[in-house]
């Protein structure tokens, strides 16, 4: 974009019209820029590759009140946090936020459905 970038666009479109559910789209997957979106109000998170009976579906998603990100973005911030959460536990320094009321089974088995294991083929089941 000529004058500014998709973020600065992002933050005057929310700024003038703060309702409005935005989606970013992008050349190519990379993670800190669509957390940088989302942090700034966007609700999705798609490529420009998309296949446009995918974008077709996420329009309606988005319109329905829902999110969404690519697959692959979501793999990438959730390496990235489980990075983090480690370094964290190496130096001591990391405390369990638990928002959801989720125990560390219900928690675990999260983690294995998000890793693609069924839960009667998980570890946990």
């Amino acid at each position: 974009m000529p004058e500014m970038d998709g973020i600065e666009a992002l933050q005057v479109i929310k700024e003038k019209w703060p309702d409005l559910r935005v989606i970013v789209m992008s050349t190519f997957s990379d993670v800190e820029q669509a957390v940088t979106s989302l942090q700034n109000g966007a609700v999705g998170n798609l490529l420009k590759s998309t296949q446009p009976k995918e974008l077709i579906d996420t329009v309606r998603l988005i319109y329905a009140g829902g999110t969404s990100v690519t697959q692959e973005i979501a793999e990438q911030v959730f390496e990235e946090m489980k990075q983090q959460r480690m370094q964290l536990m190496e130096r001591g320094e990391f405390t369990w936020v638990n928002p959801y009321g989720l125990n560390k089974r219900e928690f675990d088995l999260l983690d294995q459905l998000f890793h693609g294991f069924r839960y009667k083929k998980s570890r946990l089941a």
